[in-house]
């Protein structure tokens, strides 16, 4: 019981920051669309990034990797290789070994674009 209420009491302590991290998500999101613009932006947004970071906050890898539908939400799919992410539409982010926000993206259908010339 002991034990148990230790590791409970450490799972608590670990992701009791999860409310304040995903309200602080779409203003990330909104800093890295005013970074694509901005150099000061860009420099605030790898501050943001770096405390994300120190808490535990890390991004979900994805543009070509395989669909994992525990890490990604596919969204729409295009031409390309059969669930290889084409494109990430938006980032997904965990917090030690949770998923806080999948990853949305989209991904390959099994069709290759083909351009043929005239």
């Amino acid at each position: 019981f002991k034990k148990r209420q230790e590791r409970d009491t450490e799972e608590l302590q670990k992701f009791a920051i999860v409310p304040l991290i995903m309200a602080l998500l779409p203003v990330r999101n909104d800093l890295a669309r005013a970074a694509e613009h901005d150099e000061g932006s860009a420099q605030v947004l790898a501050k943001f990034d770096a405390v994300l970071e120190s808490v535990g906050v890390k991004k979900i890898e994805a543009e070509g990797q395989t669909v994992d539908t525990s890490l990604h939400e596919v969204i729409s799919t295009g031409s390309g290789e059969k669930d290889v992410i084409t494109e990430v539409h938006e980032e997904g982010y965990m917090l030690h070994e949770r998923v806080l926000k999948p990853a949305k993206v989209i991904c390959g259908d099994g069709s290759e674009e083909t351009s043929v010339e005239k």
